[in-house]
């Protein structure tokens, strides 16, 4: 079961992630901080309820693509917040893309430090 903690750390995730890549790309505009704070918990809504679907009705394309169509999922979730959400606007599909895969990489760097992983060496003398 998700407990409160993981729910809170991947919205502000999205909160970050978003607000990066509004830095980073030109067609990327937030006009207030909670339109950012808004889009952050749309995104999650999204990426909880939407994506899960949309990835079962277009798993014979990735299959065919070999994965590369879950980046265009991950382009259309960032474009349907960005209908959704008055101040969070993304121009264009390649700029989606672009934003879901700066959204991605903050993801990653952040789990990467939330989860840290447990090794133990084991030397073993012969």
């Amino acid at each position: 079961m998700i407990n409160l903690q993981f729910i809170l750390y991947k919205f502000f995730v999205n909160v970050i992630g978003i607000g990066f890549s509004a830095f980073l790309f030109k067609h990327v505009e937030i006009k207030s901080f909670s339109a950012l704070i808004i889009s952050g918990l749309v995104l999650f809504l999204a990426n909880v309820f939407i994506k899960p679907l949309l990835i079962i009705i277009t798993l014979p394309l990735q299959i065919i693509s070999m994965g590369l169509f879950y980046f265009i999922i991950n382009a259309v979730i960032v474009l349907i917040v960005s209908s959704l959400v008055n101040g969070f606007i993304v121009d264009g599909l390649w700029t989606a893309i672009g934003v879901s895969l700066t959204i991605g990489f903050v993801n990653l760097i952040f789990d990467i430090f939330y989860n840290k992983p447990n090794i133990h060496f084991r030397f073993r003398r012969f």
